[in-house]
């Protein structure tokens, strides 16, 4: 949907991607607020390097003791 003003558009409302879709309920069942900017990733951040081998838990672990 595309939202006009004067025939200029201002806005556009697009559906939530499935992983969007996923982390907002995830974070809900956490008691978390989704639009709290304190769950959201800084745009400039970088991201995470690929890893291969492991487990999902050992990558967690890892990234849970870099934010201490």
């Amino acid at each position: 949907m595309i939202i006009t003003r004067g025939g200029v558009e201002v806005a556009r409302i697009v559906p939530l991607s499935p992983a969007e879709r996923l982390w907002r309920s995830w974070v809900r069942e956490q008691g978390g607020d989704p639009d709290d900017p304190r769950y959201r990733r800084r745009a400039d951040a970088a991201p995470h390097p690929a890893r291969v081998g492991g487990t999902l838990s050992d990558a967690l672990a890892e990234l849970r003791e870099e934010e201490r």
